[in-house]
């Protein structure tokens, strides 16, 4: 008899544990869309995308939405289960409760009640707004979308795609941040980001990294980007140039999930591969995908680099500092809507070329120098190559390699500061140097 009691208690116990184990899918994908601002107009094609695929056996799809509903004038936010056909609102909130999406505490709340009530085996993170890279603005400033695209009607006419084609007509503006909110004017700084990020992965996600996280938004493939996320995802996807206001093709990129569970790097490959494929007619796209593990010695190396520069430049050789501005220049070097932001790996390319002008008083300081540069260049070009597993760019960006870095043209912007990766790797005090 006791025994049998204990075969009981033993299929009892097997049939609980494989029930949890089976209520756990594969992929939970959530998308954070900061819309209350002039990218709405982009919102329900996005939403019809996803919608048009829906949730399946592999991967969950949750979004939160943040907009200002112009019919009844008033600001709503929604958390919503994407199934197939059909966008199912799990909670909704007006006025005056209505979250703010530049507030830290939306995301962590969006992202800890998602994963709670979702659980996965993997976690995927997009944020869906502007986005300009490391800086954070003077104050916001908003515009209208009918300033920055235009309809291209030939293509439209010739061309079936799930987005129009939209020319981008305007140039980035000094606003930088992430997932504005044009009602209470708040965005995420890089240090909001960060605090979120480690919230969500320390609450909900018992320590553990996010498996990938990705900017629909416009600059973000940065290292100073990429060293703040690094902490809290293993990947990451984003573009170095500006993104036209149509943003992902989510039909594309959700697609995968019908063929097959994929890993974590096979997705972040598979998100580039489908921006190629959205935007191939355009000559000025970019969008890759970052391995960041790689990261912390790309830091190492970038310092240890920035820590050679700077030493050159307190020499008070002009040759060093002419062979640094030369390396960057707009003409000589790719750069993006943003000027301040240029290539990487194209301006170590350009260092390592233009050291040849370099001299200093003695022939041993001038060859051991050069020597410490060479080898500092070919170091973090292989480091680059570990890092970005996948690049593609149009024929305006040939030359871009997947990452940017920010190395403005004539002063350095005060909110930079504060940036993490500025500090730990001296590449601030570079900038400094190099300016004085």
């Amino acid at each position: 008899m006791f025994k049998k009691v204990l075969y009981v208690l033993f299929l009892f116990f097997c049939c609980t544990h494989t029930k949890i184990v089976l209520d756990k899918k594969p992929w939970t994908f959530m998308v954070y869309i900061a819309a209350d601002n002039d990218l709405d107009a982009f919102l329900e094609r996005n939403i019809k995308q996803m919608v048009r695929f829906g949730s399946t056996e592999n991967v969950d799809i949750v979004i939160q939405v943040n907009k200002v509903e112009k019919k009844y004038r008033q600001k709503l936010s929604k958390t919503i289960y994407i199934e197939k056909g059909n966008a199912k609102i799990l909670k909704k909130t007006t006025q005056p409760n209505a979250t703010d999406s530049g507030n830290a505490q939306t995301l962590i709340d969006f992202c800890c009640e998602t994963i709670k009530q979702f659980p996965a085996e993997h976690y995927a993170l997009i944020l869906w707004d502007h986005g300009t890279g490391p800086l954070d603005p003077y104050c916001r400033t908003r515009f209208a979308v009918s300033e920055m695209f235009s309809f291209d009607d030939e293509y439209l006419s010739t061309n079936q795609l799930a987005s129009p084609f939209f020319d981008l007509k305007f140039s980035a503006t000094s606003n930088k941040g992430v997932c504005f909110d044009d009602t209470t004017g708040n965005f995420l700084t890089e240090q909001n980001l960060a605090e979120a990020l480690e919230t969500i992965c320390t609450d909900a996600l018992e320590s553990n990294s996010f498996d990938l996280i990705g900017f629909d938004a416009c600059l973000m493939a940065m290292v100073e980007i990429a060293s703040n996320v690094a902490p809290y995802a293993n990947f990451m996807v984003g573009s170095q140039e500006v993104e036209l206001g149509t943003g992902w093709d989510y039909g594309r990129v959700l697609s995968l999930f019908k063929e097959k569970i994929p890993t974590p790097k096979e997705l972040g490959i598979h998100i580039v591969k489908t921006y190629k494929k959205t935007y191939q007619f355009t000559d000025d796209y970019t969008f890759s995908c970052l391995d960041l593990q790689h990261i912390p010695l790309l830091e190492q190396l970038i310092e240890q680099l920035a820590l050679l520069l700077q030493k050159g430049c307190h020499k008070s050789f002009p040759s060093i500092k002419e062979a640094i501005r030369m390396s960057r220049y707009k003409h000589f070097c790719t750069h993006f809507d943003e000027p301040d932001f240029i290539d990487l790996k194209h301006f170590i390319k350009n260092l390592h070329k233009n050291s040849s002008s370099i001299f200093f008083m003695s022939e041993k300081s001038t060859n051991e120098f050069k020597e410490t540069l060479h080898s500092l260049i070919t170091n973090i070009t292989t480091q680059l190559r570990l890092l970005i597993i996948k690049n593609n760019a149009g024929n305006f960006f040939d030359l871009a390699c997947g990452l940017s870095i920010y190395f403005p043209e004539q002063f350095v912007h005060r909110s930079y500061r504060a940036n993490k990766f500025a500090q730990t790797t001296q590449w601030l005090s570079f900038l400094r140097s190099y300016f004085s």
